[in-house]
């Protein structure tokens, strides 16, 4: 018996570790798929029918009335599939989840007569007015932060008739204060409960690249968020898929190698870069290793962002020196290597696991951090 000790107490210095770096989040950024499963000739609820979401081990039973419910679904976009004996089998695409709705789908399905296997593919209709959902909530989804020429959650912010940014990086929401706004990442509230605006910077300073959806509840918000208020800003970074590894590089510049195209030239390079997908190493090496085998048929993915910005501005103080009174800009280090810097710096990374142990329940160890590095001159 002495080795089930030693392993357990190996699993809780591997978690104590990945606590001290991380934020653990039970079901953030999750909303709700609901609905009715009927027949399509006769109207009469289905009972007994599954509603799987592909790709996933989350789904549900319909009632003896032929509803569902799934909780706790990410925000994403997926695709649902219905079977029920004696009917063809129904696969409903383009199902949007968003942070803290229900999504209703009512589907119809067909009797199956000789046509065995027979799938039938559906689209989802669009989102209808929700007459309960107040007006004064504003959500941005990935799609349309992929659209929007910004690159940082401030900038989004910008965007939003009501919200105003200041020079200082406070948020103002229909001209109150800034200590009145609150912030949640993932679920996590990085407001300071002693009214200093420190914490927020952590939200605000994440790149639109690492977000999965922003709502900015503007009013009408629920007693859970007893200490906004003026309003609310719920960010939602994104996760693995479970599916495939995700590879992504994105590289900007406004070198555009030429002397005379580069007049007006801020000496701008962005680069960002990332990575995520079903866990390599976590599930099928760390827990074996430790005699740990709960999550072996379980969903776990990991996701990683890292973006790098360097420029100078329009008056740089390169642009008035000459090779004897240039300044020599420092160098930043990582990961062991050193990266030579310019008047504005900015360094951004985000990293997140995500598991489900159970069909309901979801945690997310994250990491999250920014640096910025500037020189001032007169």
């Amino acid at each position: 018996m002495s080795g089930l000790p030693r392993r357990f107490s190996l699993l809780v210095a591997v978690i104590s570790g990945l606590l001290l770096l991380s934020s653990v989040v039970f079901a953030a950024g999750t909303g709700k798929i609901k609905g009715r499963v009927t027949d399509k000739e006769s109207g009469e609820p289905i009972p007994g029918a599954s509603v799987l979401i592909v790709g996933t081990t989350q789904g549900a039973m319909t009632d003896p009335d032929g509803s569902y419910l799934i909780n706790l679904v990410p925000t994403e976009t997926y695709v649902l599939r219905v079977t029920s004996v004696s009917y063809n089998t129904v696969e409903i695409s383009d199902v949007v989840v968003s942070t803290d709705k229900t999504t209703e789908i009512n589907i119809q399905m067909e009797k199956s007569v000789t046509d065995i296997g027979k799938v039938i593919k559906v689209t989802a209709d669009r989102d209808k007015i929700d007459k309960y959902e107040f007006t004064g909530t504003v959500r941005m989804t990935r799609e349309a932060i992929k659209t929007m020429p910004v690159t940082n959650v401030d900038k989004l912010l910008q965007q939003t008739a009501g919200v105003v940014t200041t020079s200082q990086g406070e948020v103002i929401i229909r001209g109150g204060r800034a200590g009145e706004v609150a912030y949640i990442v993932d679920g996590v509230n990085i407001g300071d409960p002693l009214g200093g605006y420190g914490p927020t910077t952590l939200g605000l300073s994440l790149t639109s690249g690492s977000i999965q959806e922003i709502s900015i509840i503007k009013d009408g918000f629920d007693p859970e968020y007893g200490n906004a208020l003026s309003g609310i800003i719920k960010i939602t970074t994104q996760t693995g898929s479970a599916e495939r590894t995700n590879l992504y590089l994105q590289y900007l510049t406004d070198d555009l190698g030429n002397a005379t195209l580069n007049k007006y030239s801020n000496n701008y390079d962005n680069l960002a870069f990332s990575i995520g997908g079903p866990d390599p190493i976590f599930k099928s090496r760390v827990l074996p290793a430790l005699g740990l085998n709960f999550l072996e048929d379980k969903e776990v993915t990991y996701y990683l962002y890292a973006e790098m910005t360097k420029t100078g501005t329009h008056n740089s103080y390169d642009k008035y020196s000459s090779d004897i009174t240039a300044m020599r800009y420092g160098k930043f280090n990582f990961l062991g290597f050193d990266i030579p810097e310019r008047q504005l710096n900015d360094y951004t990374i985000n990293a997140n696991l995500m598991m489900k142990p159970l069909n309901n329940m979801k945690a997310i160890f994250s990491y999250k951090n920014s640096v910025n590095h500037s020189t001032d001159f007169n």
